[in-house]
């Protein structure tokens, strides 16, 4: 039986940079051999400003304002995000189809990552902190922000339904990506103007965990690195 190792990277640079590494990173895994063990990858991943995550299948028609930041596109699904280097933790994970935590049903795929989350912000004081372990809750604006929706393994504060982790999916035939987002304060219901919306709509569904982002990061990696 092959143990699972983790191979830790705390990156800085511009999103669309950052998004390509890990893209790569990706098809690298999902190339190599099963023999090759049960190798996980944590990125730990910090951008130099804010900036507009695109989801794979939306249109850059959604943003109708004249920006002053960026706007990149993932590879994985869902609406936009806000991503704020002082509001938002962000951390890829990547395993192979090898690895014990692999599931072929995608919405309990995530389920094992909300965990680790919810564990790291339970350490933290956020005794509320809770994992979604059913179907989508769908919202009208979700295609357009990845924040409204509640997806299988996001977690929210008890049963309030306010999310303060997104997780996105993709998937290669040999292995998984999973984009994780912490909210340390409220920041999605920025991208209102931009996308002509009411931001108040956007602001209902966030909420910040208001913790010091660096005892997030080691809270998560201890969580992380525990489960083999």
């Amino acid at each position: 039986m092959n143990v699972a190792t983790w191979n830790v990277e705390h990156r800085i640079g511009p999103a669309a940079l950052l998004f390509d590494e890990t893209a790569e990173a990706l098809r690298a895994r999902s190339a190599a051999s099963p023999s090759d063990g049960n190798h996980r990858l944590l990125r730990v991943l910090r951008i130099l400003e804010p900036t507009i995550v695109l989801g794979s299948a939306q249109s850059a028609e959604d943003i109708i304002q004249p920006l002053s930041v960026p706007v990149v596109r993932r590879r994985s699904g869902g609406g936009a995000v806000w991503l704020d280097p002082a509001a938002v933790v962000w951390f890829d994970i990547i395993i192979g189809r090898s690895d014990r935590l692999w599931s072929d049903d995608v919405g309990q795929a995530m389920w094992w990552v909300g965990e680790a989350f919810a564990q790291s912000l339970r350490a933290l004081g956020d005794d509320l902190a809770m994992v979604h372990q059913s179907a989508m809750i769908h919202h009208p604006l979700e295609r357009k922000v990845c924040w409204t929706g509640l997806g299988p393994g996001e977690v929210t504060h008890g049963a309030s339904g306010t999310k303060s982790v997104g997780i996105a999916q993709r998937r290669m035939r040999n292995a998984a990506l999973f984009q994780v987002g912490v909210l340390l304060s409220p920041c999605q219901h920025l991208l209102a103007d931009p996308m002509g919306l009411d931001p108040s709509v956007i602001l209902v569904g966030e909420r910040g965990i208001g913790v010091d982002p660096q005892a997030l990061i080691e809270s998560a990696i201890g969580v992380l690195q525990r489960i083999t």
